[in-house]
């Protein structure tokens, strides 16, 4: 009897200390890091920053703002895919009494974004495709009759970034984004007085060359829900 309680009390010695390691472990500021890391769930960005465009067609307009909001799921730590929605607007660049100029662009589509996490701070590049349209409004006289010009079709982007979580669940930070269409079509809307009409025609080869390119800049917010 006694030899087994000499030989209990070292086992249960050692059984308290792993436990009492084991606990240790699991309160340690790593074991918190991990149960901190977004592994898993959804990120709710919004964005506001500036827009402009490279297009022929945006000659009249200067940069002004853009807004975004994305909605994304993390698949694993470091990809998410969802979806993206963003405006863009143009400022006139004429300063005449009277008349009124404004351009502005949608697009809308899927994301895929790639993350790489470090600590707290995390850089990311992202694709979107989907749909866009770019639009200019623009008086033709001095009467208030505006001219309506637009188009329609599938688009890229290509954009990066970086946020840095404030708290476990909330990051602010910075993107950067560049939007190409592709039309095939444009469409014009003609206010002259009389009745309006509308036309549709085919782009030329050299019209959906001279298609560029929309970029944006801005701050972002991101909330992070845990799934």
């Amino acid at each position: 009897m006694r030899a087994r309680k000499v030989v209990a009390r070292p086992l249960l010695a050692a059984i308290l200390a792993v436990a009492a390691l084991g606990t240790a472990l699991l309160t340690s500021p790593m074991a918190e890091a991990q149960t901190r890391r977004r592994n898993r769930g959804l990120d709710i960005t919004l964005g506001l920053g500036a827009g402009g465009c490279t297009d022929l067609y945006c000659a009249g307009l200067d940069m002004s703002a853009q807004t975004k909001l994305e909605v994304l799921f993390r698949v694993v730590r470091y990809l998410s895919v969802g979806a993206h929605m963003g405006f863009q607007f143009g400022a006139p660049d004429r300063n005449l009494p009277g008349f009124y100029d404004l351009g502005w662009s949608m697009v809308v589509g899927p994301e895929v974004r790639g993350i790489l996490p470090v600590g707290r701070l995390e850089a990311w590049l992202g694709v979107v495709s989907g749909f866009m349209r770019m639009q200019i409004e623009q008086e033709n006289d001095d009467r208030n009759q505006i001219d309506v010009a637009w188009m329609n079709g599938f688009a890229l982007g290509f954009g990066f970034g970086a946020q840095y979580f404030v708290h476990r669940r909330v990051a602010v930070g910075l993107d950067f984004w560049l939007y190409k269409g592709l039309f095939d079509k444009a469409h014009t809307y003609e206010n002259d007085g009389n009745p309006t009409v509308e036309t549709s025609r085919d782009m030329s080869r050299s019209e959906r060359a001279a298609v560029g390119v929309v970029f944006t800049v801005g701050a972002v917010v991101t909330f992070f829900i845990p799934l």
